[in-house]
Parts: C-alpha cells; sequence; structure tokens
C-alpha cells in the first residue's frame, strides 16, 4: 500500500513537504559552510515601525541549520542559529499557514519565521510571508540602505565595491612614474647594447614599438650583492629546467640562497608570499576537467558604497538590489541591451565574489566545508582579489528613488 505520508503518526506531511524542507535544510547548511550568503527580499515591518524594501543575509553568524528540532512547544521545521540562541525558523507550508499562537510564541522570544511555500517543487518555492519579531526591528538598518541608495543616486560618479589598494592616488602617480622612469632607462639600456645576459652576453631583442627584457635573482652579484641581474629567455629556461638531459654545472650560480642573509631579506620584500605557511589547496571536478583550487587568503578590506565606508552586510545588500533589479529589466529588453545588462550583473558578481567571509564565519574549516565534492563557481579560484568596483552610470543606469 502507498503513502502520501513522509513524517510520522503524530506529524503527518506530505511528500511535496517533506522534500522541500529536506532541499532547503541541505540548501542552506551547503550555503553557511562555503561562505555564500543567502539573501532574503521583503517588505514586511516588525509592527513597530513603517514596513519598506529590506534585503538580508538570512546566514550571517549562523552556526547550525538544524531540521525537526524541538524547541519549546513546537517543532519548527527548519532552525537557524546563532550559538546557543534561534534566530530565525523557517516553515514549510503546503496546506496551512503556522497557527497565530506558534507565530507569537516565536516572536514574544525574539525569533523571526518565514513561511515558504512547500506544495511546488523546491526549485519553484518562494517566501510566502515573513513574520518580525519587535525585538528584531529592522528600521535603523532599513534607513541606512535608503540614505546609502540616495547617496548613490546623487553622486555624480557613484561606486559600490571592495578596496584593497590603500595607497593614496598620490602615491599611486608617483609609484608609477618611478616605474615609467625605471623602464625607460632598461630599454635606453638595452637599445644601446649596455644591457645584455649577464650569462651568455647576448644582447636583448627590439624594435620600433617592443623592447624584451628579463632579469633572474642571483647570489652573489660582480660587485658582492645578492639582486636581479639581465638574463635572457634562453639561458633562463637551461638553468631552471631539467630538460634534455638534466641542467648545467652552472645552474646553481644563478640562484638565491637560503642560507644567505641578504638574499632572504631581498626575496622576503620582492615575494612576501615565499614565506608564507603553505595554502591548502584541493583537486576538484569540473563541469570538464579537474582542477586545482585553494582557500581565499585572509586579506584587509575596505567596502565602499559612493563615498562611503560601509560595512560588508551593507555592501552586499546593495549590490543584491542592483542585481535583482537587473534581473527584472533583463526580461523586457531587447537582445542587444539584455546582453549589456548580463555583463553588469557580472560586474557585480565580481563584487561579490571578492568579497570575504560572506557568512561572517571567521574561523572557517575551508578544506572541511568544500570537501571532495564539485566547487561551485562562487568558490572558483580562492575569490577575486584587488580593488574591485562597479560604476552604475557608466553602464547608464538611470537613478531611481
Amino acid at each position: 500500500m502507498t503513502t502520501n505520508n513522509m513524517g510520522t503518526p503524530g506529524h503527518p506531511e506530505s511528500v511535496s513537504h517533506w522534500v522541500n524542507k529536506v532541499m532547503y535544510r541541505q540548501k542552506l547548511e551547503q550555503f553557511r559552510k562555503l561562505q555564500h550568503g543567502f539573501w532574503v527580499f521583503f517588505n514586511n515591518c516588525c509592527g513597530k515601525c513603517e514596513a519598506g524594501w529590506y534585503v538580508e543575509n538570512i546566514l550571517k553568524d549562523v552556526t547550525k541549520v538544524e531540521e525537526e528540532c524541538d524547541y519549546g512547544p513546537y517543532r519548527p521545521d527548519i532552525i537557524l542559529w546563532k550559538g546557543e540562541k534561534p534566530f530565525l525558523i523557517i516553515e514549510v507550508v503546503a496546506t496551512s499557514p503556522p497557527s497565530q499562537e506558534k507565530v507569537n510564541y516565536f516572536l514574544s522570544n525574539g525569533i523571526d519565521i518565514i513561511e515558504m511555500s512547500g506544495n511546488r517543487t523546491p526549485e519553484e518555492s518562494a517566501i510566502i510571508d515573513l513574520h518580525i519579531s519587535p525585538s528584531n526591528c529592522r528600521k535603523r538598518q532599513r534607513d541606512r540602505l535608503n540614505a546609502l541608495w540616495k547617496h548613490l543616486i546623487e553622486s555624480n560618479d557613484p561606486r559600490i565595491g571592495v578596496r584593497e589598494d590603500f595607497r593614496s592616488d598620490d602615491r599611486k602617480l608617483r609609484e608609477w612614474q618611478q616605474r615609467e622612469r625605471r623602464w625607460e632607462r632598461v630599454k635606453q639600456g638595452v637599445i644601446s647594447g649596455e644591457l645584455k645576459c649577464a650569462r651568455c652576453g647576448a644582447g636583448f631583442d627590439h624594435d620600433e614599438e617592443h623592447t624584451s627584457f628579463s632579469q633572474i635573482w642571483k647570489h652573489k652579484r660582480r660587485d658582492g650583492s645578492c639582486g636581479l641581474v639581465p638574463f635572457c629567455d634562453k639561458c633562463s629556461f637551461e638553468v631552471r629546467t631539467s630538460w634534455g638531459g638534466g641542467v648545467p654545472e652552472d645552474a646553481a650560480l644563478w640562484a638565491s640562497h637560503e642560507d644567505c642573509p641578504q638574499c632572504a631579506e631581498s626575496l622576503s620584500k620582492q615575494f612576501p608570499d615565499l614565506n608564507s605557511p603553505p595554502v591548502p589547496t584541493l583537486i576538484m571536478p569540473g563541469d570538464k576537467f579537474s582542477r586545482l583550487v585553494s582557500p581565499p587568503r585572509p586579506r584587509t578590506q575596505q567596502y565602499v558604497v559612493g563615498e562611503k565606508t560601509v560595512s560588508k552586510e551593507e555592501l552586499q545588500a546593495i549590490a543584491m538590489r542592483f542585481k535583482v533589479g537587473l534581473k527584472g529589466a533583463a526580461k523586457d529588453l531587447c537582445m542587444t541591451s539584455n546582453r549589456m545588462v548580463i555583463r553588469m550583473i557580472e560586474n557585480l558578481e565580481e563584487v561579490m565574489k571578492s568579497v570575504l567571509y560572506s557568512n561572517n564565519i571567521l574561523e572557517w574549516n575551508w578544506s572541511e566545508a568544500v570537501g571532495e565534492s564539485y566547487l561551485p563557481a562562487f568558490m572558483d579560484a580562492g575569490g577575486l582579489q584587488g580593488d574591485r568596483f562597479f560604476y552604475p552610470k557608466r553602464w547608464g543606469w538611470e537613478p531611481k528613488a
């Protein structure tokens, strides 16, 4: 005999309700462990303030996602915990919503409730309602996001994104000019024949448009110091590889020495990652080929909206508001315009990917979270590094309040 009850006699549940509950719990737990946000948009209020748009990563600071766990007199479908305290429950609604008594109980205990549709497939499921506890009023955060949005509208050339290069514009200009002057001296040295390979004595190729030049680090140059010397590609290939019968006898002369303080100090300044702890890597199966991936390295980041420095959560919320708006606009555009919107969304996604620790899990075991499974695109190659910005008005964004 077949049955549609996937629960117990005391807690019966339909197949669609059970499938949605299990799928949501698994998805939320995967996203939590992989530091990928789960964004919820809503206009609801707590009853103490005016309603208005708001977007929130419900996995921020969440330490555990549980399914069918008793809490007080009730047994919610899914509970999101922050430490020892429940933060949010998700009720998968297949036929009837949770009772008012159940809603009141959780709200009075400072726990918000999301009602998700449970009579569709998991891919088609959506939020039905959101109940916010008065103790979790979002008015201050909502006002802040509205102020940031207004700031973007009023800015001449607004940007949103991540800054990792904290040099001043004057310093960047000075350093760029210094590099240009050094390169100009190198070019003149190559053209005049003054710069030759330190090993074979050959000159470097050049013409009216291009100049070829390469260097290698050497222990004990002619003046007794350690540093870079001109080195042609042919010699570099010979002393650094063992192809074709082994390395030449003089290979050891053209390298740094680990026991040399000058080599160690100079190399540590030029290549700071050399002395860093080894980065754990994993081989992940991709769509067609396997790939070597590593976790994002901790870096100092600053988050920017317009001319204002903001929190990580505020940056992500503004970026998500743009992204959802662009996806909605893409449905009504012609093919040419739609391609531009797609590129804008890709630009926004790069900004989102460059943010470290989206869920604010600082004590994060990356290899344990990823495991041996397929690595999703949003975790590819350890995230993006360096300054990453989205300039909406440069894309032709029409500001709206």
